[in-house]
């Protein structure tokens, strides 16, 4: 028995979210040749943070939903504290790297779950 076509709808909008479709720009292409001397470089009108701290925090925040999902006695970590590296932390380009890959993966995993 397949589901209903409104939860299939829901779906479908939900992976279309994850994977950026629509309006928004999607995550490989934001990230594809990303310049490596850019990687610790303060952001125009946002100097405290590099562009790793902002992938590192998005990395981070959808871990913590995928947690979430998965397991029942999930305790959330502090806020703000525990979202974010340190603003003194730096990333050489292999930590960027992983940062992306760690985010992927835990995105197909979201998208498995939204699919089953």
């Amino acid at each position: 028995m397949s589901a209903m076509p409104e939860i299939e709808a829901v779906r479908r909008q939900l992976i279309e979210l994850l994977e950026a479709k629509g309006a928004h720009l999607p995550f490989e292409a934001a990230v594809a040749d990303f310049p490596t001397e850019a990687i610790n470089r303060p952001i125009p009108d946002l100097p405290a943070y590099t562009p790793w701290h902002l992938l590192d925090h998005i990395r981070y925040a959808q871990r913590d939903i995928l947690e979430y999902i998965r397991d029942r006695e999930y305790l959330a970590p502090t806020w703000p504290d525990n979202y974010w590296p340190p603003l003194e932390a730096t990333a050489a380009r292999e930590v960027f790297d992983e940062t992306i890959a760690s985010f992927q993966r835990d995105r197909a995993a979201l998208r498995a779950i939204v699919a089953d």
